[in-house]
């Protein structure tokens, strides 16, 4: 009886850390979808300052934002300023994710993006497809690179 409990005990003790991890993962993935569907409503019409200061809320204090193939490295309140800037600026988009890989401490999306702008008074469609690399501190975005 006394084996049987301490086995028990044991497995409870080295499950704790599986299970911590799962929760982090799981939060994690929570905040990378919340981040792009705040991205998506954020590029289409009804997107408001409020939805920028959602997507921002998921950062860890002193995270970055990067576009490392544009040579872009920003800092929250210079992503926040971009992000305004491009508000509401597209038409019909559709953000999909398509592969969601899990890390200890990152997770990486793959995504399509399409939407419709206004250019030049001419409707231009935009199709991209990329991948984005978060890492975390916590359940928080600690850094994003948008490739």
């Amino acid at each position: 009886m006394q084996q049987s409990i301490a086995l028990i005990g044991l497995c409870l003790v080295l499950s704790a850390p599986a299970q911590l991890a799962s929760s982090d993962t799981s939060a994690r993935e929570q905040a990378v979808r919340t981040f792009f569907r705040l991205r998506e409503q954020m590029l289409g019409e009804r997107g408001s300052p409020a939805d920028v200061d959602a997507l921002l809320a998921l950062f860890a204090p002193g995270a970055s934002y990067e576009h490392p193939a544009a040579g872009v490295r920003m800092t929250l309140d210079e992503a926040r300023r971009g992000m305004l800037a491009h508000l509401g600026e597209g038409r019909e988009v559709q953000l999909i994710i398509v592969r969601v890989l899990r890390g200890n401490t990152f997770v990486a999306v793959e995504t399509t993006l399409a939407y419709n702008v206004q250019r030049d008074g001419k409707e231009q469609h935009i199709n991209r497809s990329g991948i984005a690399l978060f890492e975390f501190q916590g359940a928080r975005i600690s850094r994003v690179a948008e490739y």
